[in-house]
Parts: C-alpha cells; structure tokens; sequence
C-alpha cells in the first residue's frame, strides 16, 4: 500500500502544476475528491494557495476532504 503514495502523488502534481498551471487565487473543481488521487490533489492544490471545491458520492466521505483543504463539498 505503501508503494502507491509516491504515484498517487506523483500523478497529482504532475496534473496540477505542468497540467494546469494551478496557481494560488484560482479555484479548482476536483471530482472525486474523495479517492486517494483526490484527496491527494485536493491537499497540494490547497498548498499553492488554490481554492478547492470538490464532490463525492458519499456524504460520509465529506468530513475527509475538508481536513485537506475543501472550502466547499458538493
């Protein structure tokens, strides 16, 4: 499980910065924020100084993402 972090991580930042170009005062509308890629870009986007806004299909998932940074859960 452990092997997958790097990756995980990886894969996000790779998305959000050379991707995107995300840089701070933007917003960003993560879909999915709640699986391990999401909650991963979720966390550096909100690093950068980006406002996160995300959705999840699971309410109970919600309270997961805020700790990393959601401003609002859809």
């Amino acid at each position: 499980m452990i092997g997958a972090v790097p990756e995980t991580l990886q894969t996000a930042y790779e998305s959000l910065t050379p991707g995107l170009d995300l840089t701070a005062n933007q917003s960003l509308l993560v879909r999915g924020g709640t699986s391990s890629v999401g909650l991963a870009a979720s966390a550096l986007a909100k690093d950068l100084g980006a406002t996160v806004l995300s959705t999840t299909r699971n309410p109970d998932r919600a309270r997961r993402g805020q700790g990393t940074g959601w401003r609002t859960t859809c």
